[in-house]
């Protein structure tokens, strides 16, 4: 199944400064499916060694500005965050390699404090206790997309411990799947393609207010009209 990319006009003013969203593929509608996703830390570690990145197209040229992205916590230790303190951002350009489609050329990174990305539970579980969280963040340099230019975007976790016993992070499952996802091994270096679920997050471009006001007066007149 192909991903979906949606595009959304903005009709109110606190939208506006949210952004308008570009490409989504939110987290599973599944409850039974929260804890299915793949481990992905922004530095090495003795278990789950491992980055991961998903693909995505937008359908026209786009400045990213704003990002929204679930996951949880491994539970080794804990259920909730307290072993992460940060979270890496990074955009990569496709590229075909073998006939598979894996991260190239760095387009983008940067890296969040914990608190910058707005952690919110969504009342979900794992089937091991382990909570759900929604992060929303906002970056400090848009990042520029070209339309029907495939990607890959990385969301890797920052831990305060990376040892054995310590949680590693989790990125939640989407329902849509299109196939293509890459894993960046920290013991070899390298990344390796896979054909499997996607993971969930949202991108969403932030435009200048001033095209948006003519929207909202139209908007206006037509339900002046209606009444």
């Amino acid at each position: 199944m192909r991903k979906s990319v949606w595009m959304v006009a903005a009709c109110a003013a606190p939208a506006v400064a949210r952004g308008v969203l570009v490409y989504g593929q939110p987290t599973t509608a599944d409850d039974t499916k929260v804890g299915l996703g793949w481990y992905s830390q922004s530095e090495p570690r003795v278990r789950k060694n491992y980055k991961h990145a998903d693909d995505l197209m937008v359908a026209a040229d786009a400045e990213i500005g704003r990002i929204v992205w679930w996951g949880q916590s491994s539970l080794h230790t804990y259920p909730d965050l307290t072993n992460f303190d940060s979270f890496q951002i990074e955009f990569f350009a496709g590229e075909l390699v073998g006939g598979q489609w894996l991260p190239g050329p760095l387009v983008a990174s940067e890296v969040l404090d914990l608190g910058a990305t707005n952690p919110t539970e969504t009342g979900r579980k794992t089937s091991a206790g382990a909570f759900e969280y929604r992060h929303d963040a906002e970056l400090a340099n848009p990042v520029a997309l070209q339309g029907g230019q495939r990607y890959f975007l990385a969301i890797s976790a920052g831990m305060i411990k990376n040892d054995f016993s310590s949680d590693a992070w989790q990125w939640q499952d989407a329902d849509l799947h299109d196939g293509w996802s890459g894993v960046y091994s920290w013991a070899t270096g390298e990344w390796s393609g896979f054909q499997d679920s996607d993971s969930a997050f949202e991108l969403y471009s932030v435009p200048t207010p001033g095209p948006v006001l003519p929207l909202l007066g139209g908007i206006a007149m037509l339900l002046g009209r209606r009444r």
